[in-house]
């Protein structure tokens, strides 16, 4: 499906980031598609990620949870997220840059 190469690749990048510093990485639909909407080429919101979610064994695995509000990536911490978007530890700014700069190199 369109996008789905991009998404893994982001999720990957934002759940080494929280691997890092010991956090949960919880996102919400808003976050995501600020961080990697263009790149997805759709838009990200439970509806249309669904379908590629359940079809994509490699996205299952990454993915702990997730429902209309956002995602919850699967990561090493202990800790509880606070609320989608709020993921302790892991900075957004930086998130979606390093997401941004992985998605446009090749391969």
């Amino acid at each position: 499906m369109e996008g789905t190469d991009e998404l893994i690749r982001a999720f990957r990048i934002l759940q080494k980031r929280a691997n890092s510093k010991d956090s949960q990485a919880s996102y919400s639909w808003s976050a995501i598609s600020n961080m990697i909407g263009d790149q997805v080429g759709i838009e990200l919101n439970y509806d249309n990620i669904n379908p590629i979610i359940q079809s994509t064994p490699e996205l299952k695995k990454l993915i702990k949870s997730y429902s209309g509000k956002g995602v919850v990536l699967n990561t090493k911490a202990k800790e509880a997220p606070t609320e989608f978007g709020q993921s302790p530890g892991v900075d957004m700014g930086a998130a979606k840059s390093a997401a941004k700069n992985v998605l446009q190199q090749p391969g």
